[in-house]
């Protein structure tokens, strides 16, 4: 894998003199830009990146908000600033960044790349060897490895050079944690130790195709594996929830299978996760991938599939008003991120005394945001923008509303009244982004509508008497256990009826199978 490095110097000769000394250490693909506009529209466009090499700077814009959009689109790359400016002139200097000026800094310079863009391919860490480098994460590298004492082959991660002391004792608590969450159908991982003052872990290799293949590939399961894959997944997040081993979301591409039918889940152990309760929404994405991977679903048990119809219709919020209760369907598919943001809200009891402060009849009403006495609530960080998705802002549904900026949304939601077909996102034009539907209790909502309304401050359409949402919680038709149960009985139905087939098969007479002499 081809280190790549992206230069982002308004000064085109001290740019060229850059790039001739990164590449006189390391052979690497070097992308350059010579703005801040173009460094930013250049980090849209990557998906991979080892070093950055900037200054702070620009004639054009603001040299910190492009470091900051660095770090956030690439956290774990190294940013090296070469800059003639004096730095201690800043107001705010950038933390924990390299500063260099050249040329009384070019030898050091030229180590920085080197110890960065060298790769550890062909290494030894005894008892492995490293072969070829093949991704990077927020710990580190990823190489494929050799096992010479078991003879077999394995996956490396190695921390970057650069990583902090902290980041080290992160990484080993992970790996820790990740070896302690061991289950028959999880991705072992095991042997961590450090190397030449970085840490490493090695981890099964599982080359096996996961549920996102086989959608690409076209390919189909039938109700039995369906059945199984169900009751694996539901059954590693019990125990893991069981251990109280913190971990992130599975999705479709942390399944895989093998020719065998072995079903193994990626180890998504991370303790500096939160610890949350076991959820049905955990298992909602995996539920539809399985869903669309079955074959015709006339040809699927009917016991099957209402486990599959309750899984998805399941993951409910209910919320009780000042004028009456709403039930709300989360569609956990089509707007993963917007989904757990809502819930994560509710979950935390966030919403609880908050009003609905904006409504127009035939609109929308709107809520999540103030107290009574419109002080704003706590939120967390904005979330990507999920107004693509497909789901179209039409009445009865709600959307996490966002400002003028994209990726702006927070707490904020709206219930649509109508269909608001112009809150709709769209190719470059951000919208609302719809995350469910309302089941029950939108009479309550076009009540909210009507009453009367009042100015607050810079606050229009405010009812005079305040509606209150009292409370917001989940309401899930069913846990994760009745899934587990459920799957694993009908993986024994449809077990024993295939067995059954196959011993009446078997039991036929040869004589009765053959075809007539002539």
């Amino acid at each position: 894998m081809t280190p790549h490095v992206l230069i982002i110097q308004p000064d085109l000769s001290l740019a060229a003199r850059l790039q001739q000394l990164i590449l006189s250490g390391a052979d690497v693909s070097i992308s350059f830009e010579d703005s801040v506009q173009g460094g930013l529209e250049a980090l849209q466009t990557h998906t991979y990146l080892d070093l950055c090499v900037c200054d702070i700077y620009y004639p054009d814009g603001d040299g910190l908000a492009l470091l900051s959009a660095i770090q956030d689109k690439f956290p774990r790359a190294r940013l090296i600033i070469v800059t003639s400016s004096d730095i201690k002139k800043l107001d705010e200097p950038p933390p924990s960044f390299t500063v260099l000026s050249l040329p009384q800094d070019t030898a050091h310079f030229i180590s920085l790349c080197q110890e960065t863009l060298t790769s550890l391919e062909g290494c030894e860490i005894p008892p492995f060897r490293l072969g070829a480098k093949f991704r990077s994460d927020r710990w580190g590298d990823w190489y494929q490895g050799y096992d010479k004492t078991l003879k077999r082959e394995v996956l490396m991660v190695v921390t970057h050079s650069w990583a902090t002391p902290r980041e080290s004792m992160q990484f080993r608590t992970a790996a820790a944690l990740m070896a302690q969450a061991a289950h028959p159908n999880v991705q072992a991982v095991y042997v961590a130790g450090r190397h030449q003052g970085r840490e490493f872990v090695c981890h099964e290799k599982w080359d096996m195709p996961n549920l996102t293949d086989f959608a690409e590939a076209g390919r189909k399961i039938d109700a039995r594996l369906a059945a199984q894959i169900l009751h694996t997944v539901g059954s590693v997040l019990m125990f893991w929830n069981a251990q109280q081993y913190p971990h992130a979301s599975i999705n479709p591409g942390h399944v895989s299978i093998s020719p065998q039918g072995v079903i193994k889940v990626a180890n998504k152990v991370d303790p500096t996760l939160a610890l949350t309760p076991l959820r049905l929404t955990d298992i909602v994405t995996v539920t539809a991938a399985v869903r669309a991977l079955l074959l015709p679903l006339v040809e699927v048990p009917t016991r099957l599939r209402d486990l599959l119809d309750t899984i998805r219709d399941g993951a409910q919020v209910l919320l009780e008003t000042s004028m009456g209760n709403i039930t709300i369907q989360l569609n956990s598919v089509r707007a993963p991120l917007t989904a757990a943001n809502f819930l994560a809200y509710v979950d935390k009891k966030a919403y609880d005394g908050t009003i609905f402060h904006h409504v127009i009849p035939d609109f929308v009403v709107q809520g999540g945001r103030f107290k009574p006495e419109m002080n704003k609530i706590p939120t967390a960080d904005p979330i990507a923008d999920e107004s693509s998705n497909g789901l179209s802002n039409t009445r009865g549904t709600i959307a996490l509303t966002r400002s003028k900026q994209p990726n702006s949304a927070t707490s904020q939601f709206v219930f649509n009244l109508a269909d608001n077909l112009s809150l709709n996102g769209g190719l470059n034009k951000p919208g609302f982004a719809v995350f469910g539907k309302v089941i029950k209790g939108l009479e309550v909502i076009e009540k909210m509508a009507q009453v009367k309304v009042t100015k607050k401050g810079v606050y229009h359409h405010v009812p005079a008497e305040p509606i209150i949402l009292l409370k917001a919680y989940r309401h899930e038709l069913v846990s994760i256990e009745q899934v587990v149960n459920e799957a694993q009985a009908i993986d024994l139905q449809l077990t024993t009826q295939h067995d059954i087939a196959l011993s009446q098969k078997s039991s036929v007479p040869r004589h009765a199978m053959s075809p007539p002499s002539s």
